[in-house]
């Protein structure tokens, strides 16, 4: 394990909503929460990296296996980023931003939460929601193949053709016993 980096999301950022969200997936792909953290596998060049933090140093080309905790509160919200296990040559930096962009840790949503304040109905709608993380997609291609896969068939069928499609590519990582996409 490897540390990376500490991401600081504008508040309010509630990351164990978000882990509650994903954990509800009966059949996790790309995003997973293991051990009250979310794991991702990033694409980093040519090889792959399990990420729970990263090496530092020039570009690579790997992939990461990234292990995100949450260290923070709501209010004051910190993410600790740690690479575990990887393979290949690994950019730290291009692994930070892809975190940081598929964690949404500069959406300011704070204009939006205080206009819902003023409206009872759309208050209680919105408040058991503050600060629940819109996560996004490392790139374009993931997020047209999660869309439509999703939308011809069930979800949880639609979650375990996803899983197939990445155990076909062959592109993972192994880590204590455990196969990450």
């Amino acid at each position: 394990m490897t540390y990376l980096t500490t991401l600081y999301p504008k508040p309010p950022y509630h990351f164990p909503l978000l882990l509650d969200v994903l954990s509800r997936f009966a059949h996790p792909t790309m995003d997973i929460v293991q051990d009250g953290a979310y794991w991702r596998v990033v694409r980093s060049g040519d090889g792959l990296a399990l990420l729970h933090g990263a090496p530092t140093g020039a570009l690579h080309h790997g992939l990461a296996l990234l292990r995100v905790q949450d260290t923070g509160s709501l209010e004051q919200p910190e993410l600790q980023v740690e690479m575990m296990a990887a393979q290949g040559e690994i950019d730290s930096r291009h692994l930070e931003r892809v975190m940081a962009h598929v964690l949404h840790v500069e959406a300011d949503r704070r204009a939006f939460i205080e206009r819902c304040r003023q409206n009872t109905d759309a208050w209680r709608v919105v408040e058991p929601l503050v600060g629940l993380v819109e996560w996004r997609t490392e790139s374009l291609y993931e997020a047209l193949m999660q869309t439509i896969i999703e939308q011809q068939i069930a979800w949880t069928a639609a979650q375990k053709a996803q899983r197939w499609l990445l155990e076909w590519v062959g592109d993972g990582l192994d880590f204590q016993g455990q196969r990450y996409y």
